[in-house]
């Protein structure tokens, strides 16, 4: 990696169109706020889009692919409220913030997963008693909080959330429980 190409890959990679790699940069590109990127032979590395704080900062989490060859991810930074966005990206690379998180809705998202039409995430931060949520969002960028952390259920998740077979959601969270030190979670 390169200032241009972005800096800092974080979120893991996924197989997506046209047999590419995809990520995402948490620094680095035109603005130095993050880039998604694209790797393949034929390609080497590609900057496909950078952010400019306005459509969100350090990405996070990596990308997910849906059925019509878009990108969606995370921003853990930058919106119109500086506290991350749920962003789309086309085949054409266009980029737009279908969510921006303001703290009542939530703050500092940590990645997302697909299902069906819908993707699936965590705030590390913000809604009812700001220490996290977990959400569900449709590709046109409708926001439902599905659960709102406390102590004792847990607070401050952390990481992506895994779709189970069993069809639940699963994650952990960094502090919280009857320990202090976080727990392991399921959603139905």
């Amino acid at each position: 990696f390169e200032g241009t190409n972005g800096s800092n890959p974080v979120g893991g990679l996924v197989l997506g169109p046209h047999g590419y790699y995809y990520g995402t940069a948490s620094s680095g590109g035109a603005s130095g706020y993050g880039t998604v990127f694209a790797w393949g032979p034929k390609i080497g590395l590609s900057n496909l889009f950078s952010f400019d704080l306005t459509n969100g900062s350090s990405p996070s989490g990596g990308v997910v692919a849906d059925n019509a060859e878009n990108l969606y991810g995370t921003t853990l930074l930058g919106g119109t409220a500086g506290q991350g966005t749920i962003f789309k990206l086309t085949p054409t690379n266009t980029l737009t913030a279908l969510v921006t998180f303001q703290h009542t809705n939530g703050a500092f998202p940590c990645g997302l997963v697909v299902y069906s039409n819908s993707l699936f995430g965590a705030t590390f931060a913000g809604g009812t008693n700001d220490l996290g949520e977990v959400f569900s969002a449709t590709t046109g960028g409708s926001l439902t909080v599905l659960a709102s952390f406390g102590i004792t259920n847990g607070s401050n998740p952390h990481g992506l959330l895994l779709l189970g077979t069993d069809g639940y959601l699963y994650g952990t969270t960094l502090q919280g429980g009857t320990s202090g030190k976080g727990v392991f979670f399921r959603l139905s």
